[in-house]
């Protein structure tokens, strides 16, 4: 039995760095965005990323779109919508708000996953302890003070609507990954995406902008959306759902670290423990519901 668990954990460990490598990737993809969001708008950079991301798929690997058949093609026309809707939404969450606040919120969509789930009257106490972290990191009681983050409105609302995408995205990735080999269906995925965003971003830029900052834009594709969409749907691939949603717990604290080193957003004590509380509940949760499918 010892030796079946440990040949069993040793097979999940590639999938289990997957998923932390996309972590770190997506969270800094966007610390590196802020600069160009604020120059261009988060529609017109998220539409540059994934126009780039897309065009890169289709060089490189050249997938075999025909044949498709409609239930594979419309998972990942989905897929791409979601990325779509969840990508520019972060970007734009990022742009007002900490990156540790935004993941915080946006992370409420696959703790939602994991937390559906659960059963009984533990998955509600664990809602309630994340609902607690989120009210703490947002930390409405030092709102217009100098020490910690401070929560915008809008960029409260983009991450709440970054959150729906995301649980969207997670549930199609895997979905997708299961029905596609190898990069096809992330490349169909990626280019609706760019369709999808492109009157967005072509409207969201005043003025032509420079190849400064056309050539960063483009450059972030290569951490978001390929190294993420890639490493994700390779995890999620191995992991369920479920067990994939709880990894992400970690993302705020990645977020978080991130934040500080790079960004200088040092959270305060009450939003610190506001994460610590939303990371737990989302690992607990996992140990009330069933192996993630």
């Amino acid at each position: 039995m010892t030796v079946l668990l440990h040949r069993r954990e040793s097979s999940l460990a590639p999938a289990v760095s997957a998923a932390i490598l996309a972590m770190v990737a997506i969270q800094l993809a966007a610390a590196l965005s802020r600069p160009l969001v604020a120059e261009i708008g988060a529609p017109a950079v998220t539409w540059l990323r994934m126009a780039t991301a897309a065009a890169i798929l289709m060089i490189v690997t050249r997938p075999n779109l025909r044949g498709l058949d409609r239930q594979s093609l419309w998972a990942a026309l989905m897929l791409g919508a979601a990325l779509a809707v969840m990508a520019v939404s972060y970007f734009a969450a990022v742009s007002r708000l900490p990156l540790g606040l935004a993941s915080t919120i946006a992370f409420l969509g696959p703790f939602s996953i994991a937390l559906f789930a659960a059963r009984g009257r533990v998955a509600i106490a664990l809602a309630l302890l994340a609902g607690l972290g989120v009210l703490l990191t947002l930390d409405p009681w030092s709102q217009g003070s100098s020490h910690g983050w401070t929560a915008d409105p809008a960029g409260i609302a983009f991450a709440a609507i970054s959150a729906a995408g995301f649980a969207a995205y997670i549930l199609l990735t895997r979905r997708v990954g299961l029905l596609f080999r190898g990069t096809d269906g992330m490349t169909i995925s990626l280019l609706t995406a760019a369709v999808l965003l492109t009157p967005f971003g072509i409207a969201g830029m005043d003025d032509m902008p420079s190849s400064t900052v056309v050539l960063g834009s483009a450059s972030l594709a290569v951490l978001a959306p390929l190294a993420t969409c890639w490493l994700e749907m390779s995890a999620l691939r191995k992991l369920g759902s479920q067990v994939f949603s709880v990894l992400l717990s970690l993302e705020p604290a990645i977020a978080a670290v991130l934040g500080i080193a790079l960004l200088v957003e040092v959270p305060n004590l009450l939003q610190t423990a506001g994460i610590a509380c939303v990371v737990v509940a989302a690992i607990a949760v996992v140990r009330t519901g069933p192996e993630g499918q």
